[in-house]
């Protein structure tokens, strides 16, 4: 009897280990690029808005979210995003955002969880 064994099996084995972690490695980068630009957008969208909404050092909340839709709506940065809710609140001087969206990732597919980042602002009376 001859046995003679075949490379072929080991190689597709070793190049299924290898396209299984660069998949995996993609969709970790992809997650994280996601979070911070979410981040981002939201840390935007509060600034924007805290600072519009803001009179004698106390935003008022409905300016405030008038001010968040309107950045949404217009700002670049957030046509990346399908946001999917925010919550607002304010509290004394400071207001606080939660975001939550999709990111749609360089190819032009959206990534299928749901991210949500919070940012928050305060402000001060400077006499």
């Amino acid at each position: 009897m001859n046995d003679r064994g075949s490379l072929a099996i080991l190689i597709a084995g070793y190049l299924a280990l290898i396209l299984t972690l660069f998949i995996g490695g993609y969709a970790v980068a992809l997650g994280l690029i996601a979070q911070n630009r979410i981040q981002g957008v939201a840390d935007s969208a509060l600034l924007y808005a805290h600072d519009r909404a803001v009179t004698k050092g106390v935003p008022d909340p409905e300016k405030l979210n008038r001010a968040i839709a309107h950045f949404l709506d217009h700002a670049p940065s957030a046509k990346q995003l399908v946001v999917l809710s925010i919550e607002s609140s304010v509290r004394g001087v400071k207001s606080t955002i939660v975001l939550c969206a999709r990111h749609q990732d360089p190819v032009g597919q959206y990534l299928a969880g749901k991210i949500c980042r919070q940012a928050s602002a305060e402000s001060f009376l400077v006499d």
